[in-house]
């Protein structure tokens, strides 16, 4: 009757699958099922598709015979992305797998195997049911890891961290490689039998032995040499993923230390020596103005340099202690009540050695909360508005999201007396930032109604009309994002008066920016002129160095390649150099055009008089880096922000905003100047740079002057969170 009866499970939410033979179904997510509960689900069969795998030993490559078969290598499909039910499989001699049977949609397909580097194939790289995931070999890093006096040290266990060739992030340790094979190893056999665990004393056998006194129960086989110095001091990271990497070495009586950032590529052995500080110790005690002791707070310490980061709580007479400090640490302090308002935040030095050394921090007596009121023209008060408060003092790190009750009002508390920016949004009005010099008790802010902006995207000089494309719009408040229909058409509603940066992309064609003065009419919406986008060409060819040696992992674009991205996927605007240097760069304007290539190890180059034709492929362009002595200065801090920055006549001016950073989340703009970072003016990119960076817990305020389309420039403060990044 096909009838399944499950009985014997907990309370909670469970995902349902059927499969029989070629057939499967739909995924039945979050069915709820409470205590005593007896629910009834219904899972239609229908016919399903098998995805045929191939992992070959590297990507093709220029002028060298097929890349052989991956045999043995771990497979995983996943529906959706995310799924309950995994296929797993193995490659046979030939380097195939194939799996289903699975539902019409998205999939993604994972591949790993011994000595090599797993690597992801998603949704877009299936066609026809089939998909080749070359894998690379991976790298080893060899080397050494010794104390200040020279001698070896024995115990530090180390950690992978950087950036693949594809600027996807790498964290990798031992454990989580052994944690990956034995799940494999688990799941390869198929689903386990619902058998009820643990109720009543039954439990499924059967049951191991209980070990006798004496005995040694050992972890199963992790999967290779455990990251951990020998007693001489030497290791060894295998397989270690190809790209920018460093290893982070710790051990419980020194500084953890970051290594040089080494270059590794597939199958190549690269060594380092990794010296490591002896710390110091730190001991503290948190008081009120009273002198009374702050139980339970939150004191996070945090490196000047490095990626040094630890978190403790006070006991009950307001101590705490940290031991293998670096010397040069910020510590922020936030009171129990409101861990995500810091209370205290100062720079302390620490000697290293035995010694401790001893502080006080004296909390300064709590900020009294203002009052928001939000109404309309009317001045009436206005309902669920969306109202984020951020603190533009270094010292004070307030930042919180709040939505307004009937009488229109929020409490923000502890930020009486500090200068604030406030940003309101709600539909229907007009989203509207704020900036206050001093908090007073009580705010009035006044939303006006929202106007909306339509416009049109097309291409070939209006003659098609082009669904799809992506448009980003830059307000005071931040940026928004649209997409056109089928008729090329886009609508953003809930706009304000003021400055408007447009940006539009679509799949083979340039992209096109403009900047305009917006006044809108709450009645109707406010038609822009059409944005035509032109074709867009192809450019083909190689980056090579004074040797002529290929460049691999070089960043190439149109004009100027940003020198820091965030981690994460490449921006669609530009283009990566393989292990041949390889590139493919499109959405190239029609015309006579400037590309620039830039190596994190080697600088930059750029080649001119590139012709490019509208829906052409202009191959063998050749860009040269030349000797250059390149030696980028290494970021202090462990965070950042992904910024392009130039100097023009004593100022620092924004070149390049990275898609998805978060200077772009926080408003910065290409032609920005740099007024002033951390309260300090800044003149030079070494200041800018050298104040953008530091702890990734703490923000930058960034005074700006941005050029208005009226000609006056318009100064404005903003807060950015740190992150990470990559050159």
């Amino acid at each position: 009757d096909g009838e399944a009866h499950i009985v014997g499970l907990y309370a909670g939410v469970y995902d349902l699958k059927a499969r029989l033979g070629d057939k499967v179904s739909k995924t039945d997510l979050s069915v709820p099922l409470s205590r005593g509960q007896v629910v009834e689900r219904t899972l239609q069969l229908e016919e399903g598709r098998f995805v045929t795998v191939t992992v070959t030993d590297g990507p093709p490559r220029e002028d060298r015979p097929e890349p052989p078969p991956v045999e043995g290598a771990d497979v995983v499909l996943v529906e959706e992305g995310l799924s309950s039910f995994p296929l797993e499989g193995r490659t046979t001699k030939s380097g195939i797998v194939v799996l289903g049977p699975i539902s019409e949609g998205v999939a993604t397909v994972s591949a790993r195997a011994e000595g090599f580097v797993p690597r992801v194939a998603s949704g877009e790289d299936l066609e026809d049911d089939s998909v080749t995931i070359p894998l690379l070999r991976g790298g080893a890093i060899v080397g050494d890891v010794k104390d200040d006096r020279g001698f070896p040290v024995d115990g530090a266990t180390i950690e992978l961290i950087g950036t693949d060739l594809d600027g996807m992030p790498i964290h990798e340790t031992t454990d989580r490689s052994g944690l990956r094979d034995a799940l494999f190893a688990y799941s390869l056999a198929g689903p386990q039998p619902l058998v009820p665990r643990g109720e009543l004393g039954v439990m499924p056998g059967p049951i191991p032995p209980i070990p006798r006194a004496g005995d040694i129960v050992s972890a199963p086989d992790a999967g290779g040499e455990p990251w951990v110095s020998r007693q001489d001091g030497t290791f060894r990271v295998a397989p270690a993923t190809p790209g920018r990497v460093q290893l982070l070495v710790r051990h419980p009586e020194f500084v953890e230390t970051l290594s040089d950032v080494l270059k590794v590529g597939p199958g190549q052995e690269v060594e380092v020596h990794v010296v490591l500080q002896r710390g110091g110790r730190l001991e503290g005690r948190v008081v009120e103005e009273d002198r009374t002791p702050v139980a339970g707070a939150r004191v996070e310490i945090a490196a000047l340099e490095g990626t040094f980061e630890t978190l403790s709580y006070t006991a009950d007479d307001g101590t705490f202690a940290a031991a293998s400090v670096p010397k040069e640490i910020s510590i922020s302090v936030s009171r129990a009540e409101t861990p995500g308002e810091i209370a205290a935040r100062l720079v302390v030095e620490v000697e290293p050695g035995a010694r401790a050394t001893r502080i006080e921090i004296v909390l300064e007596k709590a900020r009294e909360a203002t009052t928001i009121r939000v109404v309309d023209r009317a001045d009436f008060p206005l309902s669920g508005v969306e109202v984020r408060v951020q603190s533009l003092d270094v010292g004070a790190s307030l930042a919180r999201t709040f939505f307004s009750n009937d009488d229109g009002e929020v409490e923000v508390g502890g930020a009486r007396g500090l200068p604030l920016r406030v940003v309101l949004e709600k539909p229907g009005k007009a989203s509207a930032a704020h900036t206050i010099d001093s908090a007073e008790r009580d705010h009035r802010l006044t939303m006006l109604d929202g106007s909306a902006l339509r416009g049109t995207v097309t291409g070939r000089d209006g003659r098609e009309k082009l669904e799809g494309a992506d448009i980003t719009l830059h307000t005071i408040a931040g940026a928004l994002h649209a997409r056109t229909d089928e008729y090329g058409s886009f609508e953003v509603p809930d706009l304000g008066d003021g400055r408007l940066r447009i940006v539009a992309r679509h799949d083979g064609f340039a992209s096109a920016e403009r900047v305009f003065a917006f006044t809108g009419d709450p009645r109707r919406a406010t038609e822009i002129e059409a944005i035509d986008l032109a074709p867009a060409g192809i450019a083909e060819g190689h980056v090579l160095d004074d040797r002529d040696e290929p460049v691999v992992g070089a960043r190439v674009g149109l004009d100027a390649v940003p020198t820091f991205l965030p981690v994460g996927k490449l921006p669609s605007r530009l283009a990566i150099t393989d292990a041949d240097g390889r590139f493919k760069l499109a959405g190239l304007p029609e015309g006579t055009v400037i590309l620039e290539a830039y190596s994190p190890e080697l600088g930059r180059g750029r080649t001119e008089g590139i012709t490019i034709r509208a829906d052409r492929i202009t191959d063998r362009v050749e860009i040269r880096i030349p000797d250059q002595g390149y030696d980028p200065k290494k970021l202090r801090g462990a965070g950042s922000v992904a910024l392009t920055l130039a100097e023009r006549s004593g100022t620092v001016v924004v070149l390049d905003v990275p898609e998805g950073g978060e200077a772009e989340h926080a408003g910065i703009e290409p032609e920005d100047v740099l007024i002033s970072l951390t309260g300090k003016q800044v003149t030079t990119l070494e200041q800018a740079r050298d104040r953008l960076s530091g702890p990734l817990g703490e923000d930058v305020i960034v005074e700006i002057s941005r050029p208005m389309p009226s000609g006056a420039p318009d100064r404005i403060k903003l807060r950015l969170r740190r992150e990470v990044v990559r050159r």
